[in-house]
């Protein structure tokens, strides 16, 4: 199956040449002929809205105007890291909201993965119930078409494997070889802990010790899922009083998720700082407005790649965004 590929033409078409992706995508809508795995779309000055359509694309596209220092007509290629590492939060308004939209698709997940990989690391053995030498794990998405969901469900597997990798341990292993996409959803759309127990309870009656094919890890993607499938343990008689556990991840940082974690019965979950992102937000902005680097007196505990963001150089124009799960 071709990789579906997004040209993404952003700008404020008030702003004469800033319009220039604008105008791009509307005339190769009306000249080309493209293959049917293309699509072209006008992304205006949409900024984080426009997160559920570059999720939903394998390969990202961007046309758009920069303050490059060079002659009108100039044309830069920014790639990847090279996109984050050198477009500059001062060149326009929308530049601002692309950047952290783009941010915001590629971080999504990454802590939690991370985080559940080294608890795997450090406990291998142990967790490895029915001595397979593998990790079979449940997935809980929420929701079909949710950005930050879609992006949970990929970069929480993918960094838990990339650190398994690097320990030299095999890739976690979906618990039901028979579902290709490899999560369980909330058909309800709700998020809800009522649906990760009905899915854990089902699958604990026929993923046994007595059969070795185990559960042995469940990722959700917010606590009250997460806090679902720890009800559904313990009536099986897991994660308890430490001797059986099968950990479970959530995201969201809850008191409820504190206070499980704190018994035992719940791992990990990772916390949306909103307070703090706040107060980065206004702090970047400030620094727009002050001509500084954006990054400029922001807390190192809200920056994960603090690296410049001033306009520099030019690098090749491909930039690969995350398929949809």
């Amino acid at each position: 199956m071709a990789e579906q590929v997004l040209v993404l033409g952003v700008g404020n078409i008030l702003f004469s040449d800033e319009a220039i992706g604008v105008r791009t995508v509307e005339h190769l809508q009306q000249c080309a002929s493209l293959p049917g795995n293309v699509e072209l779309m006008d992304g205006g000055t949409l900024g984080i809205r426009l997160m559920d359509a570059i999720m939903g694309c394998d390969l990202l596209i961007v046309v758009d105007a920069v303050l490059g220092g060079g002659e009108p007509g100039t044309l830069y290629r920014l790639e990847g890291e090279g996109l984050r590492e050198s477009m500059s939060f001062r060149d326009s308004m929308h530049q601002t909201d692309l950047v952290d939209t783009l941010i915001y698709c590629d971080l999504a997940g990454h802590r939690q993965g991370k985080m559940i990989g080294e608890y795997l690391v450090n406990n291998y053995d142990k967790l490895d119930l029915n001595g397979d030498g593998k990790i079979s794990y449940v997935m809980f998405k929420g929701q079909e078409g949710n950005m930050e969901a879609i992006a949970r469900t990929k970069y929480g597997v993918e960094d838990a494997n990339k650190v398994l990798e690097k320990a030299g341990k095999p890739d976690l292993e979906f618990y039901d070889t028979a579902n290709k996409n490899k999560y369980l959803v909330d058909q309800d759309g709700l998020w809800s802990s009522a649906a990760a127990t009905n899915y854990m309870s089902t699958a604990l009656a026929q993923y046994t010790e007595s059969n070795k094919n185990m559960i042995e890890l469940v990722i959700a993607n917010n606590d009250e899922m997460a806090l679902g499938a720890v009800s559904a343990l313990q009536t099986a008689g897991y994660n308890k009083d430490g001797k059986k556990v099968i950990p479970v991840f959530g995201v969201d940082a809850t008191d409820a998720a504190k206070a499980a974690i704190k018994s035992g019965s719940m791992i990990g979950t990772i916390k949306q700082d909103a307070q703090g992102m706040a107060t980065a937000i206004t702090t970047i902005m400030g620094n727009y407005l002050n001509g500084a680097n954006a990054l400029d007196s922001i807390d190192t505990a809200n920056v994960v790649d603090r690296k410049s963001t001033r306009l520099n150089s030019s690098h090749p124009s491909r930039s690969r965004m995350p398929s949809s799960a």
